[in-house]
């Protein structure tokens, strides 16, 4: 039998006696530690060039650059580029052989703030968060970059979670013990949560993370 630890029982516990809790079969989902080992990296292709202001050189140096950094990191772990499918030959060539293309449109090369947020439970099953992503409070074009997080759990075949709030994944930060840090300017903002404040935010946010202890940050 599997060990389990104290954290993870009291929380599947709690989600087993909580009434209206989403957690998904018998055991709580939680977000691990940031620092925890993960089986591969997921980016973003850029593929909008009017993000860019047009300037067509600029814009293929941030191709340029992202795909080196996507070859580094592949010479490591496995690397998971989303990109449409008329734009993989041109993300292949410069992110080279290694980099494993996936069919997901994309805006931006932002998966840290589109992507979802990866929940796992005691019994090592995985699934997905969405936190809704809508262009930093509609700051930029997402028409795509909007939908990746559920593109992501519809192609991996996970549990997935819509969140009711929005937000960013690159604007929390966890623990993997319980704890999550965030800023009151992401998060309580009418441009993302009209009408909001902190009483709502964290029980949503402990809620889909699994968290027992939220601490806001000006910004």
């Amino acid at each position: 039998m599997p060990m389990v630890d104290r954290r993870t029982f009291i929380l599947t516990t709690l989600a087993a006696m909580l009434p209206g809790s989403r957690a998904m079969g018998a055991q709580r989902f939680y977000a691990p530690a940031e620092s925890a080992p993960h089986a591969r990296t997921w980016m973003c292709w850029p593929s909008t060039p009017s993000i860019y202001g047009d300037d067509e050189a600029y814009f293929e140096d941030v191709q340029r650059t992202l795909g080196r950094i996507a070859a580094a990191i592949a010479e490591n772990e496995p690397v998971m580029m989303l990109s449409r499918a008329s734009l993989h030959g041109v993300a292949a060539r410069y992110c080279g052989p290694k980099v494993q293309m996936i069919d997901i449109a994309t805006d931006d090369m932002w998966s840290r703030d589109c992507a979802p947020v990866f929940v796992r439970n005691a019994a090592g099953e995985k699934a997905v968060v969405d936190f809704n992503f809508n262009g930093w409070g509609n700051r930029q074009e997402h028409r795509f970059d909007s939908r990746v997080s559920k593109a992501v759990a519809t192609y991996l075949d996970y549990p997935y979670t819509r969140a009711k709030i929005v937000g960013e994944g690159g604007g929390i930060e966890y623990d993997g013990e319980g704890t999550l840090i965030l800023t009151e300017s992401s998060w309580i903002n009418d441009n993302r949560n009209p009408g909001l404040g902190r009483d709502e935010i964290e029980a949503e946010l402990m809620d889909v993370l699994g968290v027992e202890k939220v601490i806001w940050l000006p910004g």
